[in-house]
C-alpha cells in the first residue's frame, strides 16, 4: 500500500489530457479539424478557477461581431454609439488577452501542443488544475480556453469548437 503511494508521487504518475479542435467552414462544408492550432496547457491553483480573463473577451467579442451585423441595417445614431462602446471594450479585452498569452507562452513549465491533421491534441500531466487554451489557426487567432480538474488515472478530454461567431 505504502509502495503505491510513492509510485503516484513520483513524476510517473501522469494522466492524459486530450481532444479534438475544430473550426466551422460555411454551411456547405461544415465543421473541419482546425489543423495546426496552438495548444497551451498550464497548470494553476484551484482558486484561478474563478479568473478568466479569455472568457471576458470571448463574450465582448460575440457581442460586438452580433453588433456589428445588427448594425448593417440600422440606421439608429443610439445604437451605432453602443456599437462604438463594445468595439472600445472588445479592444480592450483584446490587450489584456496579449498580455496573458504572452506570459504563459514565456513560462517553461507550458506545455505547447500543435493540433495534428485529424484535429487531435494529447499530453500527459500530473493530477491538478490546468488551463487549456486554444489558439485556432484557421479561425483568425481565435482564442478559446478551459479550466479543468485532471485526476490521477482518469483522461481528461477538453475538445475546442471554433463555431460560427
Amino acid at each position: 500500500m505504502i509502495f503505491m503511494a510513492l509510485i503516484c508521487l513520483s513524476a510517473n504518475c501522469q494522466t492524459e489530457i486530450k481532444g479534438v479542435a475544430n473550426y466551422f467552414v460555411n454551411d456547405r462544408i461544415g465543421t473541419r479539424p482546425d489543423v495546426g492550432t496552438e495548444i497551451l496547457i498550464h497548470k494553476i491553483s484551484e482558486s484561478d478557477t474563478l479568473h478568466d480573463v479569455i472568457q471576458k473577451h470571448v463574450s465582448n467579442q460575440v457581442s460586438y461581431n452580433a453588433s456589428l451585423e445588427i448594425a448593417k441595417f440600422s440606421r439608429d445614431k443610439e445604437f451605432l454609439e453602443g456599437v462604438k462602446l463594445k468595439q472600445q471594450n472588445y479592444k480592450g479585452t483584446q490587450i489584456l488577452v496579449d498580455s496573458y498569452i504572452d506570459g504563459i507562452n514565456q513560462s517553461t513549465e507550458t506545455i505547447k501542443i500543435t493540433v495534428d491533421g485529424d484535429g487531435n491534441y494529447s499530453a500527459d500531466v500530473p493530477p491538478g488544475f490546468y488551463e487549456v487554451i486554444s489558439i485556432s489557426k484557421n479561425k483568425m487567432n481565435r482564442i478559446l480556453n478551459k479550466k479543468v480538474k485532471v485526476e490521477k488515472n482518469k483522461p481528461t478530454i477538453v475538445d475546442f469548437d471554433f463555431g460560427r461567431i
